[in-house]
């Protein structure tokens, strides 16, 4: 199974090339889990001599028997070597390997890869077992980011019934039904589509819904984030490399592109794009054929491409930040993702969705959400759309108590309490009278206050919530206790 997305190659190179520096070592070698039962090569540093083809994959068990239960970093020399260096397997028998590092790459407790960090006859500038895990930690937070922001469950056969299933769009809302009407009109067909909209309106999950609607559901769905690869590498990204291409293109590398034969290639954030490339992009969206960086020869492919962006691509070609001819090849079909806040409705739906995702996600047992806090989400105006309800969502189930959401439990910006930010407008009106909710919540505390002897106290246990919130409502309000009380 390919990997699904390119950048994570690029974590795992990294890790691996630096391991190799930090401790002063000759060489290293990355095998990540493709699929339940099977490992393949997924970064290579230092080794000069070709790989041999046909042994680029190890069973599992060969793997998993290398480490303890604790799964830490392993040190191996002398005998030891020749049992549990998976690296030598691949080399020919005139290498000697006296030194080795194995660290295990793990996701939720499971071993989902290994790097190993070889030398042929020094020792290695690090050896102490504190320090080891100490870089096993560092690894551990680079190998779970990169998974976990990138949705990479799949790549390592830890599967769920929500990535079993297909793709949801979860709306009751004009705008967004009639996209889904569109969609499933050309989703057979092979046309260009873009994707606009604000950052964290789901444009992914568009791109997803379409590829799932098609008739290339079947054949793989490649997404590369043109914003989150370096400049110098995107191009070997996209459309790959020959080996010795360039300084550090020790083998052949297989562009997105060439990946996504059959299927479609989703490439979001196309307005950042460089110049550069655009012209080449363009070439391939007329021919479908391209060459591989270092190459000579001409590699045709079927993909249906959709790109993306939260820019004004009209307005980057008028500033000469986009090629027009380019531009026109994307926005054969365009689509344009409304904003949360303009299907706000979309919340009761979206949330017992998000609220149950998150439950088996963190382990939690939230059965919904309050009446006020229900209240205050649809005020909110959601300047990150989706993608910052999922995270707001998350934040209250994790430090929240109970079964339900409440308002104590949202963060601040929801209250609209931060200065400069979210002060409520004069369209900003209670469900009951003209009164703003900010001269609401300031009534209702000074009239706790009042009642309680203006004891900060007892009225902040009074209304639940703490000490430090009721002093910063005080303050923010400008309450003061009247001369003659």
């Amino acid at each position: 199974m390919a990997r699904a997305s390119e950048d994570f190659d690029l974590i795992l190179y990294d890790l691996t090339t630096s391991l190799a520096d930090l401790l002063d070592a000759e060489a290293g070698i990355c095998f990540f889990k493709e699929s339940p039962g099977k490992y393949s090569i997924a970064a290579v540093y230092g080794i000069k001599k070709e790989l041999k083809k046909g042994i680029d994959v190890i069973i599992s068990n060969k793997i998993s028997t290398l480490f303890t239960e604790d799964l830490v970093p392993v040190f191996s020399e002398r005998g030891e070597v020749e049992l549990r260096c998976l690296t030598s397997r691949l080399l020919d028998n005139s290498t000697h390997i006296s030194s080795l590092l194995q660290f295990p790459l793990l996701w939720h407790n499971e071993l989902a890869g290994i790097i190993e960090i070889i030398n042929p006859g020094n020792d290695f500038a690090i050896r102490s077992p504190r320090s080891l895990i100490s870089l096993q930690r560092i690894i551990q937070r680079n190998i779970t980011s990169g998974l976990e922001l990138r949705g990479l469950k799949s790549t390592i056969g830890i599967s769920s019934e929500e990535e079993s299933g297909l793709t949801q769009i979860i709306s009751s809302n004009e705008e967004v039904n009639k996209l889904k009407t569109i969609i499933s009109r050309i989703a057979s067909t092979d046309s260009t589509v873009l994707l606009q909209g604000e950052t964290g309106t789901g444009k992914n999950v568009f791109a997803k819904y379409i590829h799932e609607s098609s008739t290339r559901k079947d054949m793989p769905f490649v997404k590369v984030n043109c914003a989150a690869i370096p400049e110098t590498l995107l191009e070997s990204v996209l459309f790959g490399h020959e080996k010795g291409a360039f300084t550090g293109a020790v083998q052949r590398r297989i562009g997105t592109f060439e990946r996504a034969h059959l299927g479609t290639i989703f490439l979001d954030e196309i307005g950042e794009i460089p110049l550069n490339l655009q012209v080449k992009l363009l070439n391939i969206l007329q021919d479908y054929e391209f060459e591989r960086l270092g190459g000579n020869q001409p590699i045709k492919v079927d993909v249906r491409v959709i790109a993306a962006t939260n820019k004004d691509l009209n307005q980057a070609v008028a500033d000469g930040e986009f090629r027009e001819d380019l531009f026109y090849r994307l926005n054969v079909v365009p689509l344009t993702i409304p904003a949360l806040r303009d299907r706000i409705d979309d919340l009761e739906q979206l949330l017992p969705f998000f609220i149950e995702r998150l439950n088996q996600k963190i382990n939690l047992r939230y059965k919904g959400i309050s009446d006020e806090a229900l209240f205050l989400f649809r005020k909110y105006e959601w300047p990150g759309n989706i993608r910052e309800l999922e995270n707001v969502l998350e934040r209250a189930m994790v430090i929240g108590q109970g079964n339900m959401l409440k308002p104590d439990d949202l963060p601040q910006e929801i209250f609209g309490l931060i200065e400069g930010v979210r002060k409520p407008g004069k369209g900003f009106k209670m469900r009951e009278g003209d009164k703003s909710l900010w001269q609401v919540e300031k009534e209702i505390i000074e009239r706790s206050l009042r009642e309680l002897d203006w004891n900060i106290s007892k009225a902040a246990r009074a209304l639940g919530i703490s000490r430090n919130h009721i002093r910063y409502r005080i303050k923010k309000f400008g309450i003061e206790k009247p001369s003659d009380e």
